[in-house]
């Protein structure tokens, strides 16, 4: 039931990210526009993830499970059906709401269910079927593409969110209900999501409209604020959206940043990639799929090996190993190019994805073990969130470098090529230049686990981290 819920929104993720520059030729948009099909769903589902555990407990997870799936069956369908691009932003907005209940309860299940000798394992499993559904996702978005059309990526998966709702209310019981009923942080919910929302508004549009602009500016003024009123009323209350007590770690602390730095990074990737493909490259949507099938597919091999590894050893070394691997694998994609070699592009996915197994599940592992037993649900949800985080910034930041180097290289090659030639080249070439400089992030998330991230054991505690 859990994997269903997850096998849903990745497949959803990946499907979407071969189709973006359908959707640049379809809507007649830029790259930096079409992102808010995924841009839109990454911010409601960061507003609302945490929230969502707060409504499992008020509820109860099978009624709140239910819903989450039928809001994803409709969503779907309302998806299918858009009649343009902002219709469809809407329809992945509410999409969101669905995603955000089943990923953001899903994991706080796994944690009560298995004990803490085998939570690793458990997380482990968990990121195959992640690994699983990023794998089919791009290859059947790429098949459905060429075969039916961008609408098929939303209708084919109604029928898996209908059986994710019927698992979850047939199979899923209820445990004990807290003696205190928690409450809605609705001030720290909308403030954070107006933080977030101005934010990505201000990356995504600074280069048209001006970095100085007052419409920018004034974006920055309400997200510096609404971060300010957030973390104000996280003090305060006693049931905050984000528990800051749990910061007082210093490895848990660290945990969280480089989580963020990793998707950060990572983000680069399904988004700028099908673009040199199948624009910059030629291949078909299909073709381009398989390519990014390599990612996930070292993920499903590798994490429940890492998941067990972690149980035993701690997640100190590997998370170290990882965003140290998969940021130079990073940095050799920043150097393909439209003649690069099938091979010459795998064996580079084949760095990064052996980086990304080593890093996610011990990763999720230091984090959910730095904190209470008490309060792993809630940390379960923060952990969906940071992924959704760290890839909206990822995708915002990818999104405008790639615009404003491709710009300068279009100037800059005027004078060599001409026409759609002229085009793919400074394509090409902003992707390379995006690649690079996102990679520094991969960096500096390695030294702050180098640092930061690792966790003496003491007598009779668990493995140190």
């Amino acid at each position: 039931m859990v994997s269903t819920g997850l096998l849903i929104t990745t497949m959803d993720a990946g499907g979407l990210a071969i189709a973006l520059p359908t959707f640049t030729q379809v809507f007649g948009e830029p790259p930096e526009t079409v992102l808010w099909v995924i841009l839109g769903y990454s911010l409601v589902y960061t507003g609302f993830t945490l929230t969502a555990g707060r409504l499992a407990d008020m509820l109860g997870r099978r009624l709140v499970l239910t819903v989450g799936f039928v809001i994803l069956v409709f969503s779907l369908l309302a998806a299918s059906l858009a009649p343009g691009l902002w219709p469809l932003v809407a329809a992945r907005a509410f999409h969101a709401l669905g995603g955000a209940i089943v990923i953001g309860t899903g994991p706080g299940i796994i944690a009560e269910v298995f004990p803490d000798r085998e939570r690793g394992r458990a997380l482990g499993l968990l990121e195959s079927v992640v690994g699983a559904g990023l794998m089919f996702g791009p290859v059947v978005g790429g098949l459905l593409l060429d075969s039916l059309g961008w609408r098929a990526i939303f209708y084919v998966r109604v029928p898996l969110a209908a059986l994710g709702a019927l698992l979850a209310w047939r199979v899923l019981r209820d445990g004990e209900r807290p003696a205190t009923p928690p409450r809605f942080d609705i001030g720290g919910s909308v403030t954070l999501f107006l933080a977030l929302s101005a934010l990505m508004l201000a990356i995504n549009r600074g280069h048209s409209l001006g970095w100085i602009s007052p419409a920018i500016l004034g974006l920055a003024a309400l997200s510096i604020a609404s971060g300010a009123a957030f973390f104000t009323i996280q003090r305060r209350i006693t049931q905050p959206v984000i528990d800051l007590g749990l910061f007082r770690s210093r490895v848990f602390s660290a945990y969280v940043v480089v989580i963020v730095c990793y998707f950060v990074t990572f983000a680069v990737i399904p988004l700028l990639l099908p673009f040199l493909l199948v624009q910059g490259s030629g291949l078909s949507s299909a073709e381009a799929g398989l390519f990014l099938v390599v990612i996930p597919l070292l993920m499903l091999i590798i994490s429940p090996i890492t998941g067990a590894l972690s149980d035993k050893q701690g997640s100190w070394l590997m998370t170290w190993m990882g965003m140290g691997v998969a940021s130079v694998g990073i940095m050799l994609l920043s150097r393909v190019d439209a003649s690069s070699a099938a091979p010459d592009v795998l064996w580079r996915l084949g760095v990064l994805g052996v980086g990304t197994g080593l890093f996610l599940t011990p990763a999720y592992s230091a984090i959910m073990g730095g904190a209470p037993p008490e309060r792993r649900r809630s940390v379960s949800a923060l952990i969906a969130m940071l992924r959704s985080v760290g890839m909206a910034l990822g995708q915002a930041s990818a999104a405008t470098i790639f615009a404003i180097r491709r710009e300068a290289h279009e100037t800059g090659l005027a004078g060599v090529f001409s026409g759609d030639e002229l085009i793919r080249q400074a394509l090409i070439s902003g992707f390379q230049d995006a690649l690079l400089l996102v990679s520094a992030v991969g960096v500096l998330g390695a030294m702050i686990v180098l640092v930061f991230g690792r966790q003496r054991q003491t007598a009779g505690a668990a493995p140190r981290h």
